[in-house]
């Protein structure tokens, strides 16, 4: 049964805006509340991070990561606002107070980490950059398409950087084609004025590509390149909302190892798991120094689900793109790298 508390939450929250103020809320987490949503940067060109269906509801990896923090601040993941941005201003638009979380696909590096006024939280996925090509049936590896010409937007250095290192490691001679944007990229690709095309992974599946001529290789190919974290970033002065964005990360990976979902909260009530009754729990000296009613996380899982509900709302079987998840995005117990600490409290 799926957890339902939507009049309760609205109710709390009433109360802990307009007679006693939420206990310590920092700043991003007061101006949130304040305005009832949560603006989000989000990567909104190639319908691969957010998009919008023809009901108009927003779809999208980024989009469920808003949905996330609205759950956790808010006590309702519907209270979102997308807000398009683009490599080269997502980090300014964050810091000039445009918009209270940022997502876009943007990568976890020791940059984005220590130069641009970002905290960074916790990992939610890996990414990665790969081409899209004709595909060759009797090719081994790359080197199969050595020296051809490839067209990358030039709008993201990370992007362009993470090309050149991989032609560079592996002697590939590819003649790297920079253009202004992914559109000019896709442009050349399709008057076949360059072989292949770089971008992320996401990207590459998504139906940007689908007016392709049929003369044009649109399959990503095999080769993955440079596999990187990435999630949420929060102005590094936000302390309580970074705090909130990596307990709710925490919290639904955890749900999903504990079998915890979004149908199902209501059947833990009584349970003798540590962890479960820790994960569910009020932590009412926790979300009082955060400045949230109760059960924060307890909400995210029941509004938007655990991390396996997501993912495949996102990126997996139920999304445009269709991805596998691989590996890098399975957890520890599946001996892979998505980890979040134990409950056990």
């Amino acid at each position: 049964m799926k957890f339902k508390s939507a009049a309760a939450v609205s109710g709390v929250f009433a109360l802990c805006l307009s007679i006693v103020p939420c206990a310590r809320a920092g700043e991003a987490v007061s101006r949130i509340q304040k305005n009832g949503f949560v603006r989000c940067g989000v990567n909104a060109d190639t319908n691969a991070y957010a998009y919008q269906t023809s009901d108009k509801k927003w779809k999208g990896i980024d989009v469920e990561l808003c949905r996330l923090t609205a759950a956790a601040v808010l006590g309702d993941a519907d209270r979102i606002k997308p807000v398009a941005v683009s490599d080269s201003n997502g980090f300014a638009k964050l810091n000039a107070g445009e918009i209270d979380i940022l997502t876009a696909a943007t990568p976890w590096t020791l940059q984005t980490d220590t130069l641009y006024g970002a905290s960074f939280p916790a990992v939610f996925y890996h990414s990665s950059f790969g081409f899209l090509g004709k595909q060759n049936a009797a090719a081994e590896s790359m080197k199969a398409y050595e020296g051809q010409r490839v067209c990358v937007s030039a709008q993201s250095p990370f992007v362009v950087k993470s090309l050149t290192d991989y032609n560079k490691k592996y002697d590939l001679k590819l003649r790297v084609m920079k253009m202004p944007d992914l559109r000019r990229a896709k442009q050349f690709y399709y008057l076949k004025r360059c072989e292949l095309l770089f971008d992320r992974a996401e990207v590459l599946r998504s139906n940007f590509f689908d007016d392709a001529p049929e003369t044009v290789g649109r399959t990503p190919l095999p080769e993955v390149v440079r596999p990187y974290a990435t999630g949420i970033f929060v102005k590094n002065t936000d302390r309580e909302l970074e705090s909130l964005v990596r307990w709710s990360v925490y919290a639904v990976m955890t749900a999903e190892r504990k079998g915890v979902t979004s149908q199902n909260t209501e059947d833990f009530e009584n349970t003798q798991d540590v962890a479960i009754a820790s994960l569910l729990a009020n932590e009412t000296a926790v979300s009082n120094k955060l400045g949230v009613p109760d059960g924060f996380m307890r909400r995210v899982i029941a509004d938007v689900g655990n991390y396996g509900e997501i993912f495949e709302r996102a990126l997996g079987s139920k999304s445009v793109l269709k991805m596998t998840r691989d590996k890098t995005n399975r957890q520890p117990v599946e001996k892979a790298t998505i980890w979040s600490p134990d409950f056990n409290e």
